[in-house]
C-alpha cells in the first residue's frame, strides 16, 4: 500500500485490509516491471490510461505544445500545488 492509496481509498475500507510489513526486494521487483511495461509499450506506440502520472507526457509533445501546457498550468495552479510532478511537469 502506498501513500497514494491512502489519499484516494476511504479510511474505513483501509481499516480492513490486511497490513503486512515493507518489502523492499518487492517493491523494487514491481518497479522494474513496471518501467519494462513502458517501455514496451512506448516501443508500439501504445499508452496506458495513467498517462502523465506513470508515463511520460511532456517528452512525447512537442517544444510549442509544452510551453502552452507549462503556461496554463502556472496560471491555474501558480503554486504547484495539484497533481505536482504530473505529466512530467
Amino acid at each position: 500500500m502506498t501513500a497514494y492509496h491512502e489519499d484516494v481509498v476511504p479510511a474505513d475500507y483501509l481499516a480492513q485490509l490486511p497490513k503486512y510489513p515493507p518489502n523492499q526486494q518487492a517493491r523494487a521487483a514491481v518497479d522494474a516491471l513496471k518501467q519494462e511495461l513502458i517501455a514496451l509499450y512506448d516501443a508500439h506506440g501504445a499508452i496506458h490510461y495513467q498517462l502523465g502520472r506513470a508515463y511520460p507526457y511532456a517528452p512525447r509533445i512537442d517544444d510549442t505544445a509544452r510551453k502552452l501546457i507549462e503556461a496554463i498550468k502556472l496560471a491555474l495552479d501558480p503554486n504547484k500545488i495539484v497533481g505536482p510532478g504530473v505529466l512530467g511537469l
